[in-house]
């Protein structure tokens, strides 16, 4: 017998359903912190409630709060005072200072040689604690003997409460937003009053969170001293090198399955944006968290600190805060040490190659949609190796020892690279090579080589070594890629150049490339120095890799260009004047001579200018040659600078930057190289 349904109730069809409660509006902190270490702060953990081990990791998280919550933008510009007062102003948050700021400094530097992470009874607890007092007193060595006697007796005080507890009040903040809003609430019950308060009465409220962000961040950037760059500790004063910090050990060896207290259970594993080319080799590194999703955010090592502006660059010292890996992927190549001294000067051959460009060179190709061109490299001789004999006389021939050659945008093509790179290793003094290209070859993973065609620019770099008594055979690091940007020639241009009869003026032409990812390639050389080469509208363009350059401040930037005479009135050197003020780049920019002497000028000048100078000591200077003339040696020196965190932590004289000391010509017998040279 079937079962009897039940009765429904009169108008049960017709009633509404049940809503579920009102969901609360939920803290925003943990959530950006679980979006950054979606696998948990630590290798053995899937949470995020210990503090991480790794400072990086601990930097992405405040970094990326006070970015996005803008709370950088409130820090007031502080003074260096060691031991002095405590803030005048106590419900500011970013007030700090005296002891405060010491402390800040001290618990970074015990981070630093892993001391808030061991026990007391580690047999190497006294090893690093004897370590970290060593570095903090050459570091600061322009710190009054009060406050380094201070640092001593609280080094061995830093415990992991230091760190744990900030890092424990970040991410259980109840805060709803991550900007300052205005107290709201205390005018809630009368709007007429709410409406009639003058704007610069509602006072905003800062979140609790952002104090917590900038004292782990500046931990963070304190421990994280010398990342990326060879592993010392340089006193000025004194040219005293000390011992590495533990993190810098960690990232230079091989070995890194080890725990922090020296056991062998694999807690620090290998992260996934690190790459070790070959034992003893250079590392590619586009990221340095270690727990932290380089798709949400990346760290890099830095070199410069900006002087001016209120920004979360002007933070920190050591780190930066990189844009995710898929809008701009970086590549920081870190090189194997140098005993090659940092304040030498830096002897760099410029070649304007080529000397002559023949309209024939631009070859149209018509579109259904857009119409293109192309570069037609004629100027190249047919056999490479002739133009590697010319790149050698000229190193000969000059003067000085020369340290680097640089060529301009698309200068040569894969075969005369492999012919001028090879020739080169000929020179023990050359240590830096960059060129433009119209090839790249890589290596498939089946193993055979594929030619890929477009504009690149090629960086080689070699470590020099004073103890080396045989020549180099091959390049540490050659590292090629492609430009960012389509080149478009319009009717100015295509008149200026006298290229009009051979691309119709009454369209737009658009270099005919295939355009690959957003790459940056920043190398680490000569010790403490970081450099990056740019091919032309990379320089120029609002874009990720603008944001890269100017959080991680190269000190020399590289610009090979396919452009006119290059003067102070002309674009390169506005976009150049940017990453000089901020954060204080040197820039060089250099073209080939081909272009500007298609340019008909009526004042008579036979000096043509193929490259400019800008730097953040205010120098602007063209780089001048004559026909008869057919390089420059452009002699560079790096001047040490003391720079300021925005929050007042000086640096102590550890960051320098490249001045120009002086500019020579280099010539050769026309005759012999008439093929090269027409």
């Amino acid at each position: 017998m079937a079962a009897a349904k039940r009765a429904r109730p009169s108008g049960a069809k017709n009633a509404p359903k049940a809503q579920p409660p009102p969901r609360e509006w939920q803290s925003i902190v943990p959530d950006v912190v679980h979006s950054l270490l979606p696998a948990g702060s630590r290798p053995d953990r899937r949470d995020v409630a210990a503090v991480p081990l790794w400072p990086p990791d601990v930097y992405a998280v405040a970094a990326t709060l006070l970015e996005r919550s803008g709370g950088y933008h409130f820090i007031r510009p502080m003074r260096f005072d060691p031991m002095g007062d405590a803030p005048s102003k106590q419900d500011d948050p970013f007030q700090i200072f005296g002891r405060h700021q010491l402390l800040l400094r001290i618990r970074g530097m015990a981070w630093a040689h892993s001391l808030p992470f061991l026990d007391r009874s580690n047999p190497r607890y006294d090893e690093y604690a004897g370590r970290a007092k060593q570095s903090f007193r050459v570091r600061y060595h322009f710190y009054e003997q009060s406050a380094l006697k201070f640092a001593d007796e609280e080094i061995e005080k830093v415990g992991r409460k230091c760190i744990q507890d900030p890092w424990t009040a970040l991410v259980n903040s109840k805060e709803r937003v991550l900007h300052a809003d205005y107290d709201f609430e205390r005018h809630a019950g009368d709007v007429h009053d709410l409406l009639n308060t003058p704007h610069h009465q509602l006072a905003p409220q800062f979140p609790h969170f952002w104090q917590h962000a900038l004292h782990l961040l500046i931990m963070a950037d304190e421990a994280s001293v010398g990342l990326g760059f060879p592993a010392r500790l340089r006193c000025p004063d004194e040219n005293k090198n000390v011992g590495a910090t533990f993190w810098q050990e960690y990232l230079a060896s091989g070995e890194r399955s080890r725990k922090i207290d020296g056991s062998n259970t694999g807690a620090l594993n290998p992260p996934r944006p690190w790459r070790q080319l070959s034992t003893g080799g250079p590392m590619i590194i586009q990221s340095l968290g270690m727990m932290v999703n380089p798709d949400v955010a990346c760290v890099l090592p830095k070199a410069r600190t900006p002087k001016v502006g209120c920004t979360l660059r002007s933070l920190s010292h050591h780190l930066a805060l990189a844009p995710p890996a898929g809008r701009a992927k970086v590549r920081w190549h870190l090189l194997p040490p140098s005993d090659q001294r940092w304040d030498c000067v830096f002897n760099m051959l410029i070649v304007p190659f080529p000397y002559k460009i023949d309209s024939r060179c631009f070859a149209p190709v018509f579109g259904d949609s857009v119409d293109l061109f192309e570069t037609e490299q004629r100027w190249l001789p047919d056999d490479p190796r002739e133009l590697a004999l010319f790149i050698k006389a000229l190193v000969k021939a000059s003067e000085a020892e020369i340290h680097g050659v640089v060529l301009p945008e698309y200068a040569l093509d894969w075969r005369a690279f492999e012919a001028v790179k090879s020739a080169l290793l000929e020179f023990d003094s050359i240590e830096l090579f960059v060129t433009g290209l119209s090839h790249d070859v890589r290596t498939e993973r089946g193993g055979g080589d594929q030619t890929t065609k477009g504009n690149f620019v090629a960086t080689c770099v070699r470590v020099p070594s004073a103890t080396r008594h045989q020549p180099r055979t091959e390049w540490d690091l050659i590292a090629v890629r492609g430009k960012h940007h389509r080149w478009r020639l319009d009717e100015r241009q295509l008149s200026r150049y006298g290229l009009a009869h051979r691309l119709p003026p009454d369209r737009g032409w658009w270099e005919n490339i295939e355009l690959e990812p957003r790459t940056v390639d920043v190398v680490q050389f000569r010790g403490g120095s970081a450099m990056t080469a740019l091919i032309c509208e990379d320089l120029a363009r609002i874009e990720p890799c603008q944001a890269v350059l100017r959080a991680t401040g190269p000190n020399l930037v590289v610009v090979l260009l396919m452009d006119g005479p290059q003067v102070e009135a002309r674009w390169p050197n506005q976009y150049a004047g940017i990453l000089a003020d901020d954060p204080g780049c040197s820039v060089i920019t250099l073209t080939s001579l081909g272009l500007p002497r298609r340019i008909r000028s009526d004042d008579g000048e036979d000096r043509l200018s193929i490259g400019l100078w800008r730097d953040g000591f205010g120098e602007t200077k063209r780089l001048n040659i004559t026909g008869d003339e057919a390089a420059l040696v452009v002699t560079l020196v790096p001047k040490s600078l003391s720079e300021s965190t925005l929050d007042g932590r000086p640096d102590g004289g550890s960051a320098f930057g490249w001045t120009l000391r002086g500019v020579n010509p280099v010539s050769l017998d026309a005759a012999r190289w008439r093929a090269i040279r027409c």
